[in-house]
């Protein structure tokens, strides 16, 4: 899923006359896309389908590490020796934490 992004980004990069890449933003908080903090929980997906959605927010909790999309993703990056720095937005999750 990420192969195509990794390509873009060094097509890109390489395009110093055209393109200037800053690096690449997350949103905090996301399960798949935080950068600083993520939110971890056993809740199996899309949250319309359950029956006692407070429950499955109770068992939520907050790490300060990736989410899964942007750690497969940084790892990608240094394979293909792209150096470009992550930020995460914070958004909402500043209402929760």
């Amino acid at each position: 899923m990420l192969k195509p992004i990794i390509l873009q980004l060094k097509e890109y990069i390489n395009e110093t006359d055209k393109f200037e890449v800053l690096g690449v933003i997350g949103i905090d908080g996301s399960p798949s896309c935080g950068v600083n903090i993520t939110c971890c929980g056993e809740w199996g997906g899309e949250f319309s389908g359950l029956d006692d959605i407070n429950e499955v927010i109770d068992r939520v909790h907050i790490k300060s590490e990736k989410g899964v999309f942007m750690e497969v993703l940084e790892e990608l990056m240094k394979e293909n020796e792209i150096h470009l720095p992550m930020l995460g937005l914070k958004g909402a999750l500043e209402k929760i934490v």
